[in-house]
């Protein structure tokens, strides 16, 4: 259950009450070893959400931490919360993208800081080694509503002028597609307190999650959102993940735009603002958006994928913008610096509304690149990064200078790169191709397709995972 930036496991087979509260115990002591002595709690949509919730919150107030419940809400809230109450300690509840029958926590100290691998492993070795700290009084739960501020925060950062003083005739008609998860009732809400009309799309909490896994990394539920979009002539369709941390857009036209494409246009509408900055971006982002920022004098940064990684690195460096491919978005300037999707979904709209262009004209502005899906290779736990390291070393060898190794191997060329790295969070190995032509991109996923094929270990490939 212990990943490298978060934890998770399937209800009460792995992920049972008991071992919700060893870990609630295990964060307590984690985080007075670190002088914090309150944590903010919150909690996905899922059925048995708030029974885990309970459990973790009697380990960690049994370590002496005092628990502030902000209850049901996406995981941008609980990490605005820290901010609001000013509170170092996090946890969210919540499996994010997973299926039903997995949870998990998302824990942090410190503003828009969440645990790193070398955290992870010192919660896990306390939990072994039963090295729980004991206050000398339990800690107290207290209950806080969270929502209104959150959204008064939001909605007074973003400028959306296409609407007359009376609030009427909208310009922006957007779909918000949910697919039954948290974000169901809040994003609709917020959105329609920034001046859109809003479209819903499954956006009624439903714990079976009747739709499917709420995951816009998925083609199919951005193809579904993109469908909406055309059915209500909507300027644009947005899908979030099940805990509001990750979005995926689809244009006028119902055609996905994959989240480093459209990371180009947030990096344009920094450097407005702030010139020169530096942008970091995961090594499964298109070329197009080192050479979009260069061209705008900015400082592309290339990192490890995950949140945590990103996160951290922007921090370091001071960075403007970062964001993922897979959706994560956090802004430095003008905002908190943690991922949260409504923020980045707004933050489009203005600068939509700057442009007064449809999305398709602009990103059709961009330098062109035909892109792969994301794509996983089932590979087991144990053997995954042992391959990875190997394919690495290979790829030095026959390609000397065009390896970067900073998280796998992207094999970099003039025109297309190809990568491949092991998951984080699933016995499986990500690949990702782009080339400046259709037959250029054939050519590169062949390529690590003859390689991989060596590897008794690798499955076969699960497109648009």
């Amino acid at each position: 259950m212990f990943r490298e930036y978060d934890i998770r496991g399937l209800v009460d087979k792995q992920l049972t009450k008991e071992a919700a509260e060893a870990i609630g115990k295990a964060f307590g002591t984690f985080l007075l070893k670190r002088k914090i002595k309150d944590c903010v709690i919150g909690h996905d949509a899922r059925e048995y959400s708030e029974k885990l919730q309970n459990a973790f919150v009697k380990g960690l107030t049994n370590a002496g931490i005092d628990a502030i419940d902000i209850g049901l809400v996406l995981t941008p809230i609980a990490y605005f919360a820290q901010v609001h109450f000013k509170i170092k300690g996090c946890a969210m509840i919540t499996a994010s993208h997973n299926p039903n029958g997995w949870s998990g926590f998302k824990l942090g100290y410190g503003y828009a800081k969440t645990l790193l691998p070398e955290d992870i492993k010192e919660i896990y070795e306390i939990i072994e080694k039963e090295k729980f700290t004991v206050g000398k009084k339990s800690g107290i739960v207290k209950k806080k509503e969270i929502l209104t501020a959150y959204i008064k925060d939001l909605v007074s950062r973003v400028k959306i002028k296409s609407k007359n003083t009376a609030g009427k005739n909208k310009k922006f008609k957007i779909v918000i597609n949910a697919r039954n998860g948290t974000a169901s009732e809040i994003t609709p809400f917020l959105f329609e307190k920034a001046g859109c009309k809003v479209i819903k799309q499954f956006c009624k909490i439903d714990f079976s999650f009747p739709n499917g896994n709420a995951d816009p990394s998925l083609d199919e539920m951005l193809n579904e959102t993109g469908k909406k979009v055309l059915e209500e002539k909507a300027d644009l369709g947005f899908a979030f993940d099940g805990d509001g941390d990750r979005i995926g857009i689809v244009d006028e036209k119902g055609n996905a735009i994959y989240p480093d494409k459209w990371l180009i246009l947030l990096a344009k509408g920094i450097f407005k603002k702030y010139p020169k900055s530096k942008i970091v971006f995961d090594v499964k982002c298109t070329k197009a958006l080192a050479d979009e920022i260069l061209k705008n004098n900015g400082i592309p940064v290339m990192w490890k994928t995950g949140h945590s990684h990103i996160k951290q690195k922007a921090h370091e460096i001071k960075a403007a913008l970062a964001g993922e491919r897979s959706g994560h978005i956090f802004f430095l300037k003008g905002y908190y610096g943690y991922d949260d999707a409504c923020f980045a979904g707004l933050k489009i709209i203005e600068f939509l509304d700057e442009e007064n262009k449809k999305l398709s004209e602009l990103i059709a502005k961009l330098p062109k690149y035909y892109s792969s899906p994301v794509i996983h290779a089932h590979c087991d736990y144990k053997a995954k990064y042992a391959i990875v390291n190997r394919l690495v070393a290979i790829f030095k060898e026959k390609f000397p200078g065009k390896v970067n190794d900073i998280n796998g191997a992207r094999l970099e060329f003039d025109d297309g790169f190809g990568l491949v790295r092991a998951s984080s969070n699933m016995p499986a190995l990500v690949l990702v191709f782009e080339a400046k032509s259709k037959k250029r991109l054939e050519e590169i996923i062949e390529l690590f397709r003859k390689e991989l094929s060596n590897f008794n270990e690798i499955g076969e490939w699960k497109f648009g995972g």
